[in-house]
């Protein structure tokens, strides 16, 4: 692993598909952002950078709040390799 000053580290961030599945799900429940985050044990923040698609990708927090709103995150991640 090369610590060297200048790397850029490279995150994934949430599909603008991904955010508006989370927001329209969220609304879809009738759920404020502040309810989410809760049912989530998370910040609101979080939850609102993922609504904006600024937020970080982690399948884990996407999986809490699909179980919290009870609804399928459509991912929108990389081209799926088999195509229907």
């Amino acid at each position: 692993v090369d610590g060297g000053e200048g790397e850029e580290m490279k995150f994934e961030i949430v599909s603008h598909t991904c955010a508006m599945s989370v927001k329209a799900a969220r609304v879809a429940a009738s759920m404020t952002q502040a309810e989410l985050a809760k049912k989530c044990n998370e910040k609101t923040s979080n939850i609102v950078d993922v609504e904006n698609g600024t937020a970080r990708y982690h399948a884990d927090l996407i999986n809490r709040i699909e179980r919290a709103l009870n609804s399928r995150i459509e991912r929108g991640r990389k081209k799926a390799k088999g195509r229907r």
